[in-house]
C-alpha cells in the first residue's frame, strides 16, 4: 500500500459510524481532503481536533477518501481557544476554505496563509479587519479580486502590523462575504 506525507490542518470532524471520525484537511501538497480515522487511543483523538496542524502519514482508501496511518502533531493553535471571537474567526477561516476550495487542489500559498492568519488571531486587535483581510487575500489568490475594488489595497498588505492600521467594518466583510465569496462557492 503507498503512503502519501503530508502537512495539513484539521478544518472539520464528524463522527462516523461507531469508532471513527471523518476528517476534513486542507494539506500543503494535496489540498482539501477528506480522511478516515479510528478513534482507537487518545494519542489518535488529538488528530481529530480542529486546527490541529501535523504531518499526516495516509493511504488513499478510495478515489476520494484517504486513511489515517500515523501522524506528528505540530501544533494544536491552542491559543485559538481562549476566547470566543478567536474561535469564531478561526472558524470562518476554515468554512470559507471548505466552501471555496476543489477537493485536492494542491496550493501550498493558501496553506501558509491559511497557517499565518490562525497564528495571528489571539494577538490581533480587531478580528473582523483580520478575518476580512483573509477573504480578501483567498479572492485574490483565485483571481476574482477586481484591481479597483475598494479594499483591494488591504489584500495587498505584506504584514499583519500594516494591516492594524487599517479597519473593516463587520457590514463590509459581510458585503465582501456576500458578494465575492459566493463566486467561489
Amino acid at each position: 500500500m503507498h503512503h502519501i506525507k503530508t502537512e495539513a490542518i484539521v478544518l472539520q470532524s464528524r463522527p462516523f459510524q461507531d469508532h471513527k471520525t471523518i476528517l476534513s484537511l486542507f494539506s500543503d501538497q494535496l489540498g482539501l481532503i477528506h480522511v478516515i480515522a479510528k478513534k482507537t487511543s487518545h494519542k489518535n483523538h488529538i488528530f481529530s481536533e480542529l486546527f490541529c496542524q501535523a504531518e499526516w502519514v495516509l493511504t488513499r482508501r478510495n478515489s476520494t477518501l484517504f486513511t489515517f496511518c500515523e501522524g506528528s502533531l505540530l501544533q494544536l493553535h491552542l491559543a485559538i481557544r481562549q476566547q470566543l471571537c478567536f474561535i469564531k474567526s478561526a472558524l470562518s477561516i476554515g468554512q470559507s476554505i471548505l466552501q471555496t476550495q476543489l477537493p485536492e487542489k494542491s496550493s501550498p500559498s493558501l496553506y501558509a496563509l491559511i497557517i499565518a492568519f490562525l497564528k495571528n488571531i489571539p494577538s490581533f486587535p480587531c478580528q473582523t479587519t483580520l478575518i476580512g483581510c483573509f477573504y480578501l487575500k483567498l479572492l485574490l489568490h483565485e483571481g476574482i479580486l477586481p484591481k479597483g475594488y475598494p479594499h483591494y489595497h488591504i489584500a495587498m498588505m505584506q504584514s499583519f502590523t500594516e494591516l492594524q492600521k487599517n479597519r473593516l467594518s463587520q457590514q463590509q466583510v459581510q458585503e465582501i462575504e456576500e458578494k465575492w465569496l459566493t463566486k467561489l462557492r
